[in-house]
């Protein structure tokens, strides 16, 4: 069990992931991530998409630390002659708030710029705004997070990015082999959706092995953590490797 400080104020605990978890991630959205979020660190579901996005990207970066470390590698196609071009970063590193706008707190998730106030975004905000073209989304969030006053989709842009920096980056990468340069965006719930996604084919193998094994149930093996389930899978694989001729 971690502790996570939520950048709006308070504190939650987050368990380590188990199965259950594991087998429940689906598409690499805001919602799922959201839905992911609210399992480790009991919030609830019915709620859980009006908690603002830096405290749900608070608790996938703890998720994502605990799996998979701070440091982030992946992969983009060169634009210029198609070859992979590696991506590295660090989580700590893009969650840095530029300081270049003052911006200043006026309720738990409230805030005010240049005599307007907003507030945070949230998962119902982004699923709300996804429904509209997408030259249109930018508006259609601010008209949602504006309380009063005016601000453009810039500004407003510029005063998330300080006080509500939620783990995403725009990143230029310059190909060795071709010199063009692609451009490439990191989302952190997207990422990491993915990632344990790609690795539910070896979850499948640890369950059958443990069930075969010791005749448990997939309702108990599945409430293992994730490293409870590594442990013993590999602890039946080198004894069978040992009792092999």
């Amino acid at each position: 069990m971690r502790t996570v400080t939520r950048p709006t104020g308070g504190h939650l605990d987050v368990r380590p992931l188990t199965g259950a978890d594991e087998r429940s991630v689906g598409a690499p959205t805001r919602l799922e991530a959201c839905r992911l979020a609210a399992r480790v660190a009991s919030l609830p579901p019915r709620s859980a998409t009006e908690v603002p996005l830096v405290d749900i990207d608070a608790i996938l970066r703890v998720i994502h630390e605990a799996l998979y470390g701070d440091r982030v590698s992946s992969e983009v196609a060169c634009r210029g002659c198609e070859d992979p071009l590696e991506v590295l970063l660090s989580l700590g590193a893009i969650s840095e708030p530029p300081g270049e706008l003052p911006v200043d707190r006026v309720g738990e998730v409230e805030y005010a710029v240049h005599g307007a106030r907003f507030r945070l975004p949230t998962t119902a905000d982004v699923i709300a705004v996804d429904s509209e073209p997408s030259e249109h989304r930018g508006e259609a969030l601010r008209s949602r997070l504006l309380l009063d006053g005016e601000l453009s989709v810039d500004v407003l842009d510029a005063a998330l990015d300080e006080v509500a920096c939620c783990h995403e980056a725009n990143l230029e990468v310059r190909c060795e082999r071709c010199g063009a340069t692609t451009s490439a965006q990191f989302l952190l719930h997207e990422h990491l959706l993915r990632s344990i996604a790609m690795e539910q084919r070896w979850l499948i193998r640890e369950i059958h092995l443990l069930a075969s094994s010791y005749g448990w149930p997939l309702a108990d093996i599945e409430r293992l953590t994730r490293t409870e389930r590594r442990q013993m899978a590999r602890l039946i694989q080198a004894d069978r490797a040992g009792a092999a001729p």
